[in-house]
């Protein structure tokens, strides 16, 4: 499973690209970092299910 705070961080990412880099050059760099962190965790939680895991999740969909 995710991390519980890649949902917030992408929610926040989508405010800062969409509504800060009209008003500030330096969200555009903010909103790189927040892209990058709520990815990173996403990929980070994936590695750390274990293979089993994964096979059930197929399953399901």
């Amino acid at each position: 499973m995710h991390p519980r705070w890649v949902g917030p961080v992408l929610w926040v990412w989508l405010v800062v690209e969409f509504v800060g880099s009209g008003i500030s050059p330096w969200a555009t760099y903010l909103s790189g970092l927040l892209l990058l962190a709520g990815c990173g965790g996403l990929a980070a939680g994936l590695f750390a299910t274990r293979q089993d895991d994964h096979a059930g999740l197929v399953a399901a969909a």
